[in-house]
């Protein structure tokens, strides 16, 4: 979704999975529960490998605000000139993604599982306000960018 302004006003919740919401000017988040989050998916090669991966959400916009009494932002991204959030439980994480290899066969068989962590980013170019009850931030990004 892009726009010039964009304003979301959802009564119960509003879910962005794996997808863009993107504004020139202004990007304004209402609702009871708001989830920015990766979409989750396992692909599996042959019989051997099975991968666990996500595709990131994106907000982004000149001036966004997000307003809600729960806010998560899961292994996605928030890119704002001015950011204000306000909630009262904030949770800003990351989504776990797997790898799992098997080879071989009797006793030369060999399994093994790789685990990393998508984080979130929040990047800010200007004033970032944050007000909550809760704060809870893991693994992720939250950067003030300043101009040079």
């Amino acid at each position: 979704m892009t726009g010039n302004n964009i304003n979301l006003n959802a009564q119960n919740t509003l879910l962005n999975q794996s997808g863009d919401i993107t504004a020139v000017n202004n990007l304004k988040l209402k609702a009871k529960t708001i989830a920015n989050i990766a979409s989750e998916q396992t692909i599996t090669k042959g019989t051997n490998i099975t991968q666990s991966v996500g595709s990131a959400s994106n907000l982004q916009g000149g001036n966004v605000n997000i307003n809600a009494q729960d806010i998560t932002n899961t292994a996605s991204n928030i890119t704002a000139n001015n950011l204000d959030i306000t909630a009262n439980n904030l949770n800003i994480a990351t989504q776990q993604n797997t790898t799992d290899l098997k080879a071989g066969g009797g006793d030369n068989y060999s399994n093994s599982q790789s685990t990393k962590h998508q984080g979130s980013n929040l990047k800010v170019t200007g004033d970032l306000n944050i007000s909550a009850d809760n704060i809870n931030i893991q693994g992720s990004k939250v950067a003030l960018i300043m101009p040079i």
